[in-house]
């Protein structure tokens, strides 16, 4: 489903589908920057905070669930972490390469293959030796993807979206205090930062990058939460930020 829409002015009204649903919040610290579209080697990530695979991923699991992958080499290649900064990657990454606004990935592919990328997605052909996942957008690739390498933390949690020009912020600490009177551990992400059991953690965007988001899913899953208020930005939608993520909201 698509996250809940509050436009000027508007309400909170039902919106709910879950299975629980957050304690008050301690209240709402500095807004961090604002969203911009992302050049890949410029952007603090949360996937490096997610530990490695304990076991490498196939690369065939990981790509089952995204329209028009096209593999070119072993699809058997097991993966250890996906990221799309290219300073970020390690022996067995898959490497994102993101067309940004002012930096193209599709520049630092051999850097990620020198780096020890066992595969990269591309949306064009390069000269890599590694595997190569041609795919039509790599932006529209990496949720998918990285929701799979993560075991789709996100399916296992109640996982409301609020979107819209005023109030996303205050909706989702509204959220938070509900799911806590539910009986839910609640985790807050939006502009103030993440908030994992009402625990604050910074973070620099309203809508993180795919990669991050699923690995921010899996650490919040591992410590126990069970319902999320997350604020999604028209940005970040057009973005393709929440890729392979499961709303339950109605």
């Amino acid at each position: 489903m698509m996250p809940l829409s509050l436009g000027e002015g508007a309400g909170t009204g039902p919106m709910l589908d879950s299975g629980g649903v957050p304690a008050p919040p301690r209240g709402p610290r500095p807004e961090g920057p604002s969203d911009r579209t992302p050049d890949p080697l410029h952007l603090e990530s949360l996937s490096q905070s997610t530990p490695a695979q304990d076991a490498p991923r196939a690369l065939a699991d990981l790509v089952r669930s995204t329209p028009g992958a096209q593999v070119l080499g072993d699809p058997a290649v097991g993966v250890r972490a996906v990221t799309y900064r290219s300073n970020e990657v390690r022996p067995g990454s898959l490497f994102f390469a993101v067309p940004g606004t002012h930096v193209d990935g599709h520049d630092f592919a051999e850097a990620a293959e020198q780096a020890g990328a066992v595969a990269v997605v591309v949306e064009r052909r390069q000269p890599v030796e590694c595997v190569q996942v041609v795919v039509p957008s790599v932006r529209a690739a990496m949720g998918p993807i990285s929701a799979e390498f993560h075991g789709r933390p996100a399916d296992r949690m109640t996982v409301v979206g609020v979107t819209g020009t005023n109030g996303k912020t205050t909706t989702t600490y509204l959220l938070e205090s509900v799911f806590r009177a539910a009986g839910s551990v609640p985790g807050v992400i939006g502009t103030t930062g993440v908030r994992i059991d009402g625990r604050p953690e910074p973070f620099a965007r309203t809508t993180p990058e795919a990669p991050d988001l699923h690995a921010l899913f899996a650490r919040m899953l591992a410590d126990g939460v069970e319902a999320v208020a997350m604020e999604v930005s028209s940005h970040g939608l057009d973005q393709h930020r929440v890729g392979g993520v499961r709303f339950a909201c109605g």
